[in-house]
């Protein structure tokens, strides 16, 4: 199991306008090895893993879908 935390380089009004560009930093963790989360993956070889883009690629479509909340949405 991993964790993956992108960090994007603005924050954007409409969360379906980010895309691959946007990411700037992040977080990446191995859950089974690393449960406690001392280990940062993300600026290591396991960041070109197959998990890594999977989960990067899922997050962004995951984002895609979300829209913006409007100042009633947020009552």
């Amino acid at each position: 199991s991993h964790k993956l935390i992108l960090v994007m380089a603005e924050r954007k009004a409409d969360a379906s306008d980010y895309t691959e560009e946007d990411v700037i930093n992040g977080e990446f963790y191995d859950l089974t090895t690393d449960s406690k989360e001392y280990v940062d993956l993300y600026h290591s070889d396991q960041k070109d893993s197959f998990v890594f883009q999977k989960m990067k690629n899922e997050l962004l479509d995951f984002l895609k879908t979300q829209q913006t909340l409007s100042a009633e949405d947020m009552r």
